[in-house]
């Protein structure tokens, strides 16, 4: 599937002085700030991407910015990366949008993803190493699924993953079948539909209905259901377990809870080492949603003549992990605070300064306090022993200055 163009970074901040920093994260799993464990070879990180029913709003934005900014940050202290992110091509949301609309949902998704791919290169985020959709591959999720059938049953034409009820992931650690049942269902899953085993069981593969594709397979004519979508395309492009899961705080369940599941239950092995969930964006009062019709559309901010650059630093300089609320106030506090970063265009800082400036954003990607050194540190004239902050601002703020 066809990504976006990669942003110019000038590299000129790589240096083996910073070889021996690490990257410090909220863990969801283990829920403590933990160090990302440097490797000999690339950290493999999968993170999961839109369902191209609609276009990329503030949430979606400030999840991908997050771990562009992790990705950016990995290549200053000398880490390589394998980054790979999904396109969720083949959903119930997608189709719903086609029958309301009277599209082809094949349409929707073209013209949602071209969308991305301009919002995406527009704020410098860089493109995943592999960028990959469902139907693309819809032959090796079948063949994932037959190989794990011994723990799955058939009910109504469908096949569900016959789930461990007295285990779950420790992502979910501490709270009670009740309430993940609640959840499951707030979050769309089947938990009614009578003859499953659990309540929870996940739907491997769900028959289709007219207007919707569907493929010839030994346990039914359908299609793949969510969690064994990503199962399959991160085992087969960067194989279990990988380094990093990445997405937003809603995903932590049911979906990354049941991909660890479903994987430690069929393959015993962990699904992922880290699990990085970006805080959900509100606003006007409650979490961006379609059903609430409280989405703010990064193409639509574009359009009303928002800088791309203002959008990426009002999302950098939010806590990563943390929920919060947009406002269009927002929007003009960081024009102020963008229009002071680039009258420092053709300033320098000192090595040392510029470690304290690395070492912040190490820390739990702090760039609030980053940007704040940045702002009140002296600064200097151009010197061949001090940093440019045209590159700070450029290869790890992603900023266009």
């Amino acid at each position: 599937m066809q990504s976006w163009g990669k942003p110019y970074i000038s590299n000129n901040l790589i240096n083996e002085n910073n070889f021996k920093k690490e990257l410090r994260l909220f863990n969801s799993k283990t829920k403590t700030i933990e160090p990302v464990s440097r490797k000999n070879d690339s950290l493999k990180i999968y993170v999961c991407g839109i369902t191209p029913y609609d276009s990329a709003h503030l949430g979606h934005a400030f999840t991908y910015i997050t771990f562009d900014s992790i990705i950016r940050l990995l290549m200053c202290i000398g880490q390589k990366s394998i980054y790979a992110q999904n396109v969720t091509d083949l959903d119930d949301p997608l189709f719903e949008k086609a029958r309301s609309s009277n599209q082809n949902w094949r349409d929707i998704v073209n013209h949602q993803l071209e969308i991305y791919r301009k919002d995406m290169q527009a704020m410098n985020v860089i493109p995943p190493n592999l960028f990959v959709g469902v139907e693309e591959n819809i032959q090796l999720i079948i063949e994932e699924i037959e190989s794990i059938r011994n723990y799955s049953y058939e009910l109504n034409s469908n096949l569900y993953f016959s789930k461990n009820v007295e285990k779950n992931s420790d992502l979910v650690k501490g709270i009670e079948n009740k309430e993940l049942i609640q959840i499951a269902g707030e979050r769309g899953c089947d938990i009614n539909t009578p003859g499953k085993r659990s309540a929870l069981d996940p739907i491997l593969w769900r028959s289709s209905k007219e207007d919707e594709p569907e493929w010839v397979t030994n346990f039914g004519n359908g299609r793949p259901g969510w969690h064994i979508q990503c199962i399959s395309l991160a085992e087969k492009y960067l194989s279990l377990p990988f380094d990093i899961q990445g997405g937003g705080k809603d995903l932590i369940y049911p979906h990354h809870s049941m991909c660890d599941e479903i994987t430690s239950t069929s393959k015993k092995r962990d699904f992922a080492k880290y699990y990085f969930h970006v805080g959900m964006v509100g606003y006007q009062g409650s979490k961006m949603s379609k059903s609430k019709g409280n989405l703010v559309f990064v193409h639509e901010l574009i359009k009303q003549g928002v800088s791309p650059s203002v959008i990426r630093l009002m999302l950098i300089s939010k806590k990563w992990n943390i929920d919060w609320e947009f406002t269009h106030k927002d929007v003009d506090y960081y024009v102020e605070i963008f229009n002071k970063l680039i009258s420092f265009k053709n300033k320098y800082i000192l090595k040392d300064e510029f470690d304290l400036v690395l070492d912040h954003l190490l820390n739990n990607l702090d760039f609030s306090s980053a940007i704040d050194f940045i702002i009140n540190v002296e600064k200097h004239e151009r010197n061949i022993n001090l940093i440019s902050l045209e590159h700070i601002m450029n290869d790890l703020f992603g900023l266009t200055v």
